[in-house]
């Protein structure tokens, strides 16, 4: 069956908007990746169906930040995405729909993070979302996990089996490990040893929890939707295309990711691991800062000390934050 040439410029013009250097970070996608971005933007203009995009996103703040509430960071992150969903509907009348899928039970389980923190960082996010009428909807994957609560149970079990040793073996473990010693509860109460082990428990579970959730389907309801996300590169990927089974079949598909930048062009940090600091009286201008980059916002007649107290960095009463070195993880097995 053939194509009708109006609708396969029409993708080709909101794929146009997609990648627009005001909106993509990074590169633009390479050949194989725009041409499935636009079979998906043909399918839905063909129905005449709103575009949709699925864009992953955290479960909470980053708990070594001062605040734990949604803030002008994920305020400005979906103004811009609102941008691009108000720029296609000036060409195309379905517009863009964008949903939101919050890994609030993913961290609870892996980072420790308490499970009112989620609570309230997912509301926050679901009322943020809701000024913008119909572009946004909010997913939680504990809904997801409860709607498909038998396949994703059964292949949470069968997962965590066959690939946990694998992930503590694989050469690129320590990068995830490092990474999850800055993003788990409580880190700054732990000794050094515990802090080593409980960052292996948590890298090696957020793992398994992704593959799982991939792995179950629990995104099937979502098929037709583009993924996107704010950052190209991730230690992430790597565990993903490794240890996710036919992931040419997995639904949204992999092949072919957007990518956007966060509160405006050049920004890519993403809005849940800092906090906002506004520099203009309208709050139009914010800078996203993470923790360590903070100390230099901060007031001049703030003591700095004193404001960071509550949220030091958990290893800044180490030299090294795993001192024992990563060399001799021969534990993580046991943990």
């Amino acid at each position: 069956m053939s194509r009708d040439p109006e609708k396969i410029q029409m993708a080709d013009r909101i794929l146009k908007i997609l990648i627009n250097k005001r909106f993509r970070s990074g590169p633009k996608p390479d050949t194989e990746a725009g041409a499935n971005i636009k079979k998906m933007l043909y399918r839905s203009i063909d129905e005449n169906q709103p575009i949709h995009l699925f864009q992953f996103w955290g479960g909470c703040k980053n708990p070594n930040l001062p605040g734990q509430h949604v803030d002008d960071c994920e305020r400005l992150t979906l103004d811009n995405l609102a941008k691009i969903a108000l720029a296609v509907h000036e060409i195309y009348e379905p517009g863009l729909r964008i949903g939101i899928f919050p890994g609030d039970e993913r961290v609870h389980k892996a980072n420790l993070i308490p499970k009112q923190h989620t609570i309230d960082y997912v509301n926050g996010l679901k009322q943020l979302a809701g000024n913008h009428g119909e572009i946004f909807h909010v997913t939680p994957v504990s809904a997801l996990y409860r709607q498909y609560a038998t396949d994703f149970d059964d292949c949470l079990l069968t997962t965590n089996a066959r690939i946990s040793n694998a992930i503590y073996d694989d050469p690129n473990f320590d990068i995830l490990l490092r990474n999850a010693s800055k993003n788990l509860f409580g880190a700054n109460q732990m000794s050094a040893g515990e802090l080593l082990q409980k960052s292996a428990e948590a890298a090696r579970t957020y793992i398994v929890y992704r593959v799982a959730e991939e792995q179950a389907g629990i995104y099937r309801d979502f098929e037709n939707y583009i993924r996107c996300s704010f950052i190209r590169f991730s230690p992430f990927y790597h565990f993903y295309r490794q240890f996710i089974l036919d992931i040419d079949l997995i639904q949204p598909p992999l092949k072919g990711v957007l990518h956007f930048y966060t509160g405006g062009k050049g920004n890519i940090t993403q809005p849940w691991q800092a906090c906002g600091i506004s520099k203009s009286i309208n709050n139009d201008r914010v800078v996203f800062l993470s923790q360590t980059r903070r100390n230099q916002y901060l007031p001049q007649n703030e003591d700095k000390q004193s404001a960071l107290s509550s949220t030091k960095n958990p290893h800044q009463h180490l030299s090294d934050p795993f001192p024992i070195g990563f060399a001799q993880i021969g534990t993580r097995r046991q943990a």
